[in-house]
């Protein structure tokens, strides 16, 4: 919003000054053509649809996505997530079954959500680690880019604006990133390595990621 400021030789009791120039309580004029173009930005801003990625709602990443998209929602943004596990009961949250399908964590009786997705990944996951054995059990999960589910027969993504991706191991395949989101504004919160490292999501002294 633009105010502007009016100085001390310009201020005047005259009451059909004021009529014509409506202030704020701090005596500063406030330009109505800018209230009407801030209003009709603020009509904009609230079709825009926002959708986030994130494989679970719980963790620092999941907690971190679901704030934001509380955040959104507060300020008048439609915002939705997807998720393959989440523990929390939101109507604009959704959990992508194997058949490419959403189900809305709207129930209270139903609970935690969980994703055969995201049951396939967890065992992917810990048939990859057992090919190696000698790696140190102390160490951060390994997750693939790879995955089963396809996103671009969602059409909560079709219909998306902006996609936020947060942590999205088993959501989505990393070679169909342009397949799916070639139209939208895409934004991806690195909330570990596992983006640029192809397995590790924390790489410690590992530096294979840059040997290749």
């Amino acid at each position: 919003m633009v105010i502007k400021l009016i100085g001390e030789e310009t201020v005047t009791a005259d009451k059909q000054h004021q009529a014509n120039h409506p202030q704020s309580p701090s005596g500063q004029v406030v330009n109505l053509a800018d209230l009407k173009n801030l209003s009709e930005s603020e009509a904009k801003f609230s079709q825009i649809k926002v959708v986030h990625l994130t494989s679970i709602t719980y963790g620092g990443a999941g907690t971190a996505a679901y704030r934001l998209h509380k955040g959104l929602r507060a300020a008048g943004i439609h915002s939705s997530i997807i998720a393959l596990d989440s523990k929390i009961i939101d109507p604009d949250l959704f959990v992508l079954d194997e058949r490419n399908k959403l189900h809305s964590c709207n129930n209270y009786f139903l609970g935690r959500q969980v994703s055969r997705l995201w049951q396939y990944e967890r065992h992917k996951r810990r048939e990859i680690l057992a090919q190696y054995p000698d790696r140190p059990t102390d160490l951060e999960i390994f997750s693939t880019g790879d995955a089963l589910a396809r996103l671009d027969q969602v059409p909560l993504i079709r219909d998306a604006d902006i996609v936020h991706l947060h942590w999205v191991s088993g959501l989505f395949d990393y070679t169909t990133v342009p397949s799916i989101f070639n139209d939208k504004l895409l934004v991806w919160t690195l909330h570990d390595m596992n983006p640029f490292t192809g397995g590790c999501h924390y790489a410690g002294d590992c530096k294979k990621y840059i040997e290749g």
